[in-house]
């Protein structure tokens, strides 16, 4: 009797957007992977708040230090009561807009539950990692009617990552000048996502039950279901606006793809996906979703066309594909056994042609002339893990076993039998594989804890310093200091950094020069050509430059510690 999951070779696809069942005993599963996922994920954190002393605070992030600086920030307008985003990394004034409505509203969370930002912020993470984890293995369910097809996809998505550990070893961690893709691309690897970056994990669950939504409204003919689509998408489109492009040209090539013929076997003739009428009815309800999320696309396209500061910072972001080999090298295992596997989604016809239709395109995307190119990757993961167990269960483990049994019959004695079969061992060593640069970032991430250095520990007198600015600086106040000290300002206190951030602080190069003049010189031109407000002297502040501000006319000293100094603009 074949056991409960085995191979069946003529169902390997399943063609519905609704599930196979999934047994209270598989969410069991589901739920205490991703409880591990999380515990890994939390690790470096846990240290770090633990490694805390009163001399050296820890800040709440183990990696993109300056990104998170910038997410508490954008919490902290919602908090004071913002509902617009306003750049608060520039000296220019400006309109706010509809962005990052996720970490403004994190903020008015934290304001009325009477939690810290950075308490928020990573509850936030680990509520909104473990849903992501839960809609990614229902989406693979979709597609695969085994359990252990599922969990070794899920596996896959969930804890892999790329060779990057490969070349940390190497020690070419600037390898064709970029670092490895798998250490900081969350929109790549789930586990950077779920490791950081909790609105990317939410807008991911939205992208992927955006999808499912879909599917069933292809499947029942039904607007209901399309209608549900375009409104997780115009969700997600209020956390990332351009990830409902990416959305729609998934789905535009799936699309395109169902219309091919089918090949020449009886099977394919009779899917009832593979007909062009069938194809014809999905156009209007994929239209019917797209333009329910299309209008968060026009307004960003608008704002950052009309807002001068916005489009200053749309210029500035350039998050620009590394060279094609990177990601050869971050998706080469996965990508190998996925060929397999898409030759049968492919000839399966239906609801499998999106797996490959994605996994076909996102390449392309990373590439068009678009200043977030790589970005343009989210999700890739996941099509292809499914793929990859697919291929691995149907194209690899068949061979390795017959290899086996051809072995096993030349050994005497059934010597062969104390061993694992060779599928095993290779799913084992898989796994293994792919796992090794999340141990390597979490075990990296607790070492950088462990260190309490800058940028990750902050100096109980820069903390009071910028205590004492929120308490005694009027809201929005313009704050000049060093790069470093200005990235993590808006973080403490209601006020504007005069630099502090690479892409949303305007003109930063020219900035960061009139910022070193006027640590060396004490010029005030800056101050006046900006309406700077405050100026802070500290130990990045005086690396700069010698000057004596205290001899300034136009600075009065308002507050002193062993380490810093914060003087307010007065007129000469």
């Amino acid at each position: 009797m074949a056991e409960a999951g085995a191979i069946r070779p003529s169902r390997p696809l399943t063609l519905s957007s609704r599930a196979t069942h999934i047994s209270p005993t598989e969410w069991r599963w589901v739920v205490l992977v991703a409880l591990g996922v999380l515990a890994l994920t939390s690790l470096p954190y846990l240290v770090g708040w633990a490694a805390s002393t009163p001399e050296r605070l820890f800040g709440g992030f183990v990696f993109a230090v300056e990104d998170g600086h910038s997410y508490l920030a954008k919490m902290r307008l919602g908090a004071r009561g913002d509902w617009l985003f306003h750049d608060v990394y520039t000296a220019e004034p400006h309109e706010g807009g509809l962005f990052f409505p996720f970490h403004l509203l994190l903020g008015k969370l934290a304001a009325l539950a009477g939690w810290s930002l950075i308490l928020t912020y990573h509850l936030a993470r680990l509520a909104f990692g473990f849903i992501l984890l839960l809609v990614t293995y229902r989406f693979i369910a979709a597609f695969a009617s085994l359990r252990r097809v599922r969990r070794l996809a899920f596996l896959l998505v969930a804890l892999s990552g790329g060779l990057g550990w490969l070349l940390v070893a190497l020690g070419a961690t600037n390898w064709l000048n970029s670092p490895p893709l798998d250490v900081y691309l969350p929109e790549g690897y789930t586990f950077l996502a779920v490791f950081g970056f909790p609105h990317l994990a939410a807008a991911r669950s939205l992208l992927l039950g955006g999808l499912l939504f879909l599917l069933r409204a292809f499947e029942r003919g039904q607007a209901r279901f399309a209608l549900a689509a375009g409104v997780a998408w115009l969700a997600m489109g209020l956390i990332v606006p351009f990830y409902v492009v990416i959305a729609g040209v998934v789905v535009i090539t799936y699309l395109i793809a169902r219309r091919l013929p089918p090949p020449p076997s009886p099977q394919a003739r009779g899917e009832r996906w593979g007909n062009r009428e069938g194809v014809r009815a999905s156009w209007p309800l994929a239209a019917l979703a797209g333009l329910v999320a299309a209008p968060i696309v026009l307004y960003s396209l608008i704002a950052f066309s009309t807002n001068p500061v916005f489009r200053a910072w749309s210029q500035q972001n350039l998050i620009l594909s590394p060279h094609p080999l990177h990601y050869v090298l971050g998706y080469l295992v996965p990508g190998l056994l996925a060929v397999p596997g898409a030759r049968m989604a492919w000839r399966k016809v239906g609801h499998g042609r999106l797996l490959v239709a994605w996994v076909v395109i996102a390449p392309l995307l990373v590439y068009i002339p678009f200043n977030l190119q790589r970005r343009l990757i989210e999700g890739f993961q996941v099509p292809l893990s499914l793929l990859a167990a697919y291929g691995f269960y149907f194209g690899l483990a068949p061979v390795l076993r017959r290899r086996t049994e051809d072995g096993g019959r030349r050994i005497k004695g059934g010597v062969s039998s104390v061993f694992r079969p060779p599928p095993a061992v290779a799913q084992a060593a898989l796994l293994l594989f792919s796992v090794l640069t999340p141990l390597m970032l979490a075990f990296g991430g607790t070492m950088a804890a462990l260190a309490r250095s800058e940028p990750i520990f902050h100096s109980a007198s820069e903390v009071a310093a910028l205590d004492w600015l929120d308490a005694h600086a009027p809201p929005d106040a313009l704050v000049l200091s060093a790069y470093e000290t200005g990235n993590y300002l808006p973080t403490q206190a209601d006020v504007r950094a005069f630099l502090g951030l690479g892409p949303e602080t305007v003109d930063l190069p020219r900035k960061r020069a009139l910022v070193a003049e006027f640590y060396r010189s004490g010029k005030p031109d800056v101050l006046w050509a900006y309406g700077v407000h405050y100026v802070i002297a500290g130990p990045r502040e005086r690396a700069l430059g010698s000057f004596d501000l205290d001899a300034a006319p136009f600075l009065e000293r308002v507050y002193t510690n062993d380490d810093y100094t914060i003087y307010r603009v007065v007129a000469d």
